[in-house]
């Protein structure tokens, strides 16, 4: 599991590959429906469970993100929660989050390669609190034709009290989130 103490180091590097670059070929692209690769795509989404903790345990959630990817330049365009008892109430804004290209592109040896999400922004209605600057730094497994990529992830709030913002994580125990479009990243 990704430790917040890995959060800024990995944003910090990520957003220095960009700066370093601004002509560069690097860029996010999407398997379509025709299986060839694109990339301009809406309709992108990354869902399935997370958990986050409050100071009575740890609560199980769903989150469902939209991602635009046009031109190579992917970003989260919505977000929602759901599940048991204060999931829903959990609201996304400060929309896009700007996702950056990973820190390293895929690896052939281990199929994975880590991406950062930027501009993170959830209201909680318990305890009633908005936390903001969140970074959450993730795992994006290499997909498969016809299907998607595994992501696991954990958002830090550098600025914001400890309980509930820093606490939303994907757990094993919970399993992965999936994309429905298989996403890759493509180095110049």
């Amino acid at each position: 599991m990704i430790t917040f103490k890995s959060v800024v180091p990995a944003a910090l590097f990520a957003a220095g590959a960009l700066l370093a670059s601004p002509a560069s070929a690097m860029h996010w692209r999407v398997q379509g429906d025709d299986g060839q690769w694109t990339d301009t795509y809406e309709g992108i989404v990354i869902s399935g469970p997370v958990a986050y903790g409050t100071r009575s345990g740890t609560i199980p959630c769903n989150i469902r993100m939209e991602v635009s990817l046009k031109g190579g330049v992917a970003a989260v365009v919505a977000a929602e929660f759901s599940g048991p008892w204060s999931c829903p109430d959990i609201k996304a804004s400060n929309l896009p989050w700007d996702i950056a290209p990973p820190v390293t592109p895929f690896r052939p040896e281990s199929f994975k390669s880590y991406l950062v999400i930027s501009g993170i922004a959830l209201f909680f209605r318990v305890p009633y609190i908005t936390c903001l600057e969140g970074i959450a730094v993730g795992e994006l497994e290499a997909g498969q034709n016809g299907g998607g990529n595994p992501f696991s992830f954990n958002i830090g709030f550098p600025r914001q009290p400890a309980t509930p913002c820093n606490g939303i994580q994907t757990l094993e125990a919970f399993g992965k989130l999936t994309t429905n479009r298989v996403l890759d990243f493509v180095g110049g």
